[in-house]
């Protein structure tokens, strides 16, 4: 047998011997297979490593660029999808702020304002008829030419929602069927809210000193509507010849609901409805006490 020295001499003469030939190949060009590690071109161009603007933000902005206006109106929304605010916007004499000319319209204000100037700028918000329409996250106000609106909603199936709404003419308009759902309605010349129509939900909104004109025909939330639900709003200072929550007397506008909803500082003109409206308890305590009505649907007025 072998000894261990010897085997270690025999493997370093086989590896000697294979590393001079492959000297000797190289030196005369022949290329060696063995070695090969792959094609040195590269498979393709770098993959992106980051997310491109339409993967980020693919909502679009609200202003010449992308959503252009007209004679009449500051912009326009004309095709659906979800809109957004990158800065403030100001009203121009003369013009609405936004049109929304289409159904299927989310538009995030995105914490921004819409602004008009007093006297010069006519409604904030003009939905003429589209359906569909969701408004968020911001401030609308100053829009207070003729009877114009901060939000005017000739259509259906509408949300006005986390939203305050400023000295304008009118806080919010809706034609019916819509949710105007924690927004603050404050100073507005007239009404915070003006339900025309049937099917909507106003709930849980702060309503501070509108009707600043202090008319006796104005309210602070108001109706003319059947089929709606009033629920869980607070109102003060609707002027001391308004209303503070004011359903028609009209005989076919029934079936109102108005529950859970405290108003301050109208006295009499707290509330005013017929009995054809279905209204919680109403409890008229005049003075800090107890609660001695404990009905889940009472409505105060103090």
């Amino acid at each position: 047998m072998k000894s261990k020295t010897e085997e270690i001499k025999n493997v370093k003469t086989k590896y000697l011997i294979r590393l001079s030939a492959a000297l000797l190949l190289l030196a005369f060009g022949v290329p060696l297979s063995v070695f090969a590690q792959g094609s040195l071109m590269p498979p393709g161009p770098p993959l992106a490593g980051m997310k491109s603007l339409d993967q980020i933000e693919a909502r679009t902005p609200v202003d010449t660029l992308h959503t252009p206006g007209n004679n009449a109106f500051l912009y326009i929304i004309n095709q659906p999808g979800s809109y957004y605010l990158t800065t403030n916007l100001n009203g121009v004499a003369g013009k609405d702020g936004i049109e929304i000319a289409t159904n299927n319209v989310a538009l995030d204000l995105n914490g921004f304002g819409l602004f008009g100037s007093p006297g010069g700028t006519y409604g904030g918000i003009y939905i003429p008829s589209a359906s569909l329409i969701s408004i968020r996250n911001g401030f609308i106000g100053g829009w207070t030419n003729s009877t114009q609106a901060g939000i005017a909603g000739y259509g259906r199936n509408a949300v006005f929602e986390n939203l305050v709404v400023a000295s304008n003419t009118t806080g919010i308009y809706c034609a019916g069927g819509a949710t105007v759902k924690n927004c603050l309605l404050a100073g507005n010349v007239g009404y915070g809210v003006d339900i025309n129509g049937t099917g909507s939900y106003v709930l849980g909104n702060d309503f501070v000193g509108n009707n600043a004109a202090n008319s006796s025909s104005s309210a602070s939330l108001a109706c003319f509507g059947a089929n709606n639900r009033f629920e869980a709003n607070h109102v003060t200072g609707s002027g001391t010849l308004g209303y503070g929550i004011y359903l028609s007397s009209i005989a076919s506008l029934t079936n109102n609901i108005l529950i859970h909803n405290s108003v301050e500082g109208g006295g009499a003109n707290n509330y005013y409805f017929n009995t054809s409206q279905m209204v919680g308890p109403l409890i008229t305590n005049t003075f800090a006490g107890i609660i001695t009505n404990s009905n889940p649907w009472a409505n105060f007025s103090y």
